[in-house]
């Protein structure tokens, strides 16, 4: 009677082991299940971080170019419309010159002080609009 009471105890104390150890290996299981999970989820925010970043880069990229292409339009514009004010003093001088030449003098001294004067302020307004869209493309494409 006592060897059955001994060998029960014995094949009882090992199924609990077995039992207990089963459970422990399926709580590790779980917890690296858990662990993984926690890293796709961290992965997948860092993802759609990066990925909104980007595109907030691209599109402040894309914007600069379109603010260079119209301020080049504009630059281009300013350029033309001041040679023809050049043409027009030009030939206002020349029609001028026959009657009046102290005044023409004048006159020519001041328009080429114009000339120069437009031609900076030109320069100047090319190139604060360029700052500007250089500050607009940092700005822009600055994380958030």
């Amino acid at each position: 009677m006592l060897v059955t009471s001994f060998v029960s105890a014995a094949v009882a104390g090992a199924l609990g082991v077995g039992a207990g150890l089963h459970w422990r290996e399926s709580e590790i299981k779980q917890l690296e299940l858990n662990h993984a999970n926690e890293r796709i989820a961290i992965q997948r925010v860092s993802r759609a971080t990066l990925e909104r970043q980007q595109a907030a880069v691209s599109k402040a990229q894309s914007d600069a170019q379109l603010r260079a292409v119209a301020l080049r339009r504009a630059a281009d514009s300013a350029a033309s419309q001041l040679d023809r004010v050049r043409e027009s003093i030009a030939t206002a001088m020349r029609a001028a010159r026959s009657d009046h030449d102290a005044c023409l003098a004048k006159a020519d001294a001041c328009g080429v002080i114009f000339v120069r004067c437009a031609d900076r302020l030109v320069s100047v307004a090319a190139d604060t609009d360029q700052c500007y869209s250089d500050n607009k493309a940092l700005t822009d494409g600055w994380p958030r």
